[in-house]
């Protein structure tokens, strides 16, 4: 709670200072609130109206501030943190929301919806972006369906009875210069300025992504954004309408309103030349096209140039900088005025501002004689820059050199001394650091690498045709963190309970939009196994004959993959298998997911007492709807028909789970 009066005129900051004394009492009375309900006396707001201008003339001129009780934010902030707790516990909110979430914020939805659409252009597909504006979303609320929803979510009888006696019977009145009006009832929304508000309005929209058919959607609170991407516009237009109309009558239903005159709508150009489009609309109305939007505080143009907000963060900055510039000049003024006899409290009257402020202004001066900190001035260069891009360009090309090999090899070229010390400086003046090598295998037979490619030119083959499949094992021994922050100099020890439990292993098949099938063993895979799964998939309907829809099977030179029953068997029914050179993983996306599963996995689901079969399941289960394009890509299926392993190459080994040195086929 922000440490600021009140309803009561009690701030935060007097509850702490008041504690020791007080505890008991207000303990009891939380306590007694979370049995029974709350209390009706906290139950009031007041409403403080703030000019938005410096002469306000209409009602429209304030912005309305509800203030509520201390306490009741008191009692507030304990349910909340409970609902907090049972929510992400159950993985209940929307994976689109990121609005008063734990680890999530502006930012993180920024850079979910931005890096999206990066790709989609990259692919050259145009975007067609709605931002849509809830008109008063947090005070409209219908209070019986947001119960109802409370109810769907699993929480208890006694929960929902207290949230009932919370919402209803509230009431509020309006504070003006120092006259309080008389309190009036309020039976819509949640309440404005309270800590539970805001977690409220998340579960009661938490269902409106699954209305979209087509399109995709970013939530932060009501701040909510829709778009769909693809080459024909006037099928996005089409695809759009609809999802507004859905989206349209789920408000309705809801007692929520559009508000279509600040609702905007964005074109985002792929590789389209075309400009214009037919219009979007909602309820007979035209949303309005704009170029840019400012959408949770950055202003994103229609070209994802970011020149707009660049230059609004620059003016922002250049008022800042005028502001210190008139502060340098008052306090060489109050300086001045101070050695020519007046007094401190006289010139804080004057300047308004407070003595200690004058008190520090003249100390800093009498004790440096300046009125601003010196710049920093740079130290001399011992070596000329050809020098030293002369050792930049030695460690580009041997990396592995120690300090004194590389001392030794600049002594011998230019014939004067440098220290080890200095050599470690200029390197890390341009940005180079010591780290980890990273080698990559030197077993890999470029032979094996031409057959693979032989073998898919001779296919006529898209994304849709490829499925990569392989076996990964998980134990809960592999998920417990190994790293953590402990004092210099002693061992990190961290004692507690831990239960070894059956490795178990799944076979997962992977397309181009996602995860396609999975099967789950204890142990390892055996042939049979392996062999029983695969006939599964193979019969599921999901597999077509070549040249269908998931008949190119993509996999590694394991034993049980090659054996040569299995491949005629495959064969028969119109499956192609093809196998990879050894010791490439980065030829094969479904390491990737593996990769980014486990992590997945030791990041959330560490110690956790629930059935490992059903963690992993619950980790598969979310990758069946992600998309792989890009990943393809990666690996070098850089488009259809066409394999390129230099790409593979130039990736990174940690996007698919391994540790330098500890992945086989690495030296």
């Amino acid at each position: 709670m922000k440490n600021k009066k009140d309803t009561d005129y009690i701030s935060p900051g007097i509850l702490i200072d008041a504690w020791p004394i007080i505890a008991t009492t207000v303990c009891r009375i939380v306590n007694q609130s979370l049995e029974d309900c709350m209390p009706d006396d906290l139950k009031t707001a007041t409403v403080a109206p703030v000019p938005k201008v410096n002469r306000p003339k209409n009602p429209e001129d304030y912005r309305p501030i509800n203030m509520l009780p201390t306490l009741e934010k008191l009692i507030e902030t304990v349910v909340k943190n409970q609902i907090i707790a049972y929510i992400e516990e159950n993985d209940l909110l929307s994976i689109f929301q990121s609005g008063y979430r734990e680890c999530h914020s502006c930012e993180t939805a920024l850079n979910l919806v931005l890096t999206k659409w990066s790709d989609i252009r990259g692919d050259g597909d145009d975007i067609l972006a709605v931002f849509l504006d809830l008109k008063r979303a947090f005070e409209t609320i219908d209070r019986k369906r947001l119960l109802a929803k409370l109810s769907s979510f699993g929480f208890s009888r006694s929960v929902i009875k207290w949230f009932e006696g919370y919402l209803k019977e509230r009431s509020q009145q309006t504070r003006v210069n120092g006259y309080t009006s008389s309190k009036m009832q309020n039976d819509l929304g949640v309440p404005q300025g309270s800590v539970l508000g805001a977690i409220l309005f998340i579960l009661y929209i938490n269902d409106m992504p699954s209305q979209l058919r087509s399109a995709f959607i970013n939530l932060f609170a009501d701040d909510t954004l829709i778009y769909i991407h693809g080459k024909n516009l006037d099928v996005m237009r089409d695809q759009m309408n609809s999802e507004l109309q859905r989206i349209n009558q789920w408000l309705r239903l809801n007692k929520l309103k559009l508000n279509v005159s600040k609702t905007k709508m964005m074109l985002i150009r792929g590789s389209s030349t075309r400009t214009a489009m037919n219009s979007i609309m909602v309820d007979d109305e035209v949303i309005e096209v704009v170029q840019e939007f400012k959408y949770l505080g950055v202003i994103i143009d229609n070209r994802l140039t970011f020149k707009a907000n660049v230059d609004y963060v620059c003016k922002k900055v250049s008022k800042k900088v005028g502001v210190l510039s008139r502060l340098a000049n008052e306090v060489l003024r109050i300086v001045r005025i101070f050695f020519l006899g007046r007094s401190k409290t006289q010139i804080s009257i004057t300047y308004h501002k407070t003595v200690s402020t004058i008190t520090n202004w003249i100390s800093f001066y009498e004790n440096t004689r300046l009125l601003v900190r010196p710049a920093r001035v740079g130290i001399p260069r011992k070596f000329d820059e050809n020098k030293r891009q002369w050792l930049l360009n030695l460690y580009h090309e041997n990396p592995v050199l120690y300090l004194d090999e590389a001392k030794h090899l600049f002594q011998m070229q230019f014939n004067i001394s440098i220290s080890t010390s200095h050599i470690c400086r200029i390197l890390h003046d341009n940005n180079m650091t010591w780290k980890t090598l990273e080698r990559r295998a030197i077993q890999i037979r470029e032979s094996e690498i031409f057959k693979f490619m032989t073998e898919l030119d001779s296919l006529v083959w898209d994304y849709s045709n490829l499925v990569f499949l392989d076996e990964v094992s998980i134990d809960n021994q592999g998920l417990l963190r190994t790293k953590g922050y402990g004092v210099v100099g002693e061992k990190l020890i961290y004692r507690g309970e831990f239960s070894r439990k059956p490795r178990m292993s799944m076979l997962a098949f992977l397309g181009q939009d996602g995860i396609l099938d999975t099967y789950v063993t204890e142990g390892t895979f055996n042939r049979l196994k392996y062999f029983d799964n695969c006939k599964d998939f193979a019969l599921s309907g999901m597999c077509q004959k070549y040249p269908g829809n998931n008949s190119v099977w993509i996999m590694d030179g394991a034993k049980i993959h090659c054996h040569p029953s299995s491949i005629r068997y495959f064969r028969s029914i119109g499956i192609i298998p093809i196998f990879l050179p050894a010791y490439t993983p980065f030829f094969n996306p479904i390491e990737y997911v593996f990769g980014y599963v486990k992590k997945h996995l030791k990041r959330k689901n560490a110690g956790s007492k629930n059935n490992m079969e059903v963690l992993v399941n619950e980790e598969f289960t979310k990758m069946r709807t992600f998309p792989c394009t890009k990943i393809f890509k990666k690996c070098g299926y850089v488009m259809n028909g066409k394999f390129d392993p230099e790409v593979a190459y130039q990736q990174d080994p940690k996007n698919y789970g391994f540790r330098s040195g500890s992945t086989k086929g690495m030296v």
